[in-house]
């Protein structure tokens, strides 16, 4: 498992995130907008890939 930190929670992002996630790989993601992550982090969904949950592991 590699830590490896993601740099924007836009949709490229969190597609990243999601598939480095699910490899198995332990994946944080940084944004400027703090309201955006806390978004991220409580629905568990992006606003514009809404059939995409962003699993639990990913922070």
């Amino acid at each position: 498992m590699k830590r490896i930190g993601i740099l924007g929670a836009g949709t490229w992002g969190m597609a990243l995130a999601r598939m480095l996630t699910v490899s198995g790989n332990d994946v944080l993601v940084w944004s400027a907008i703090e309201k955006e992550i806390d978004s991220l982090s409580t629905t568990r969904k992006h606003p514009n890939l809404p059939q995409m949950k962003i699993p639990d592991e990913l922070r």
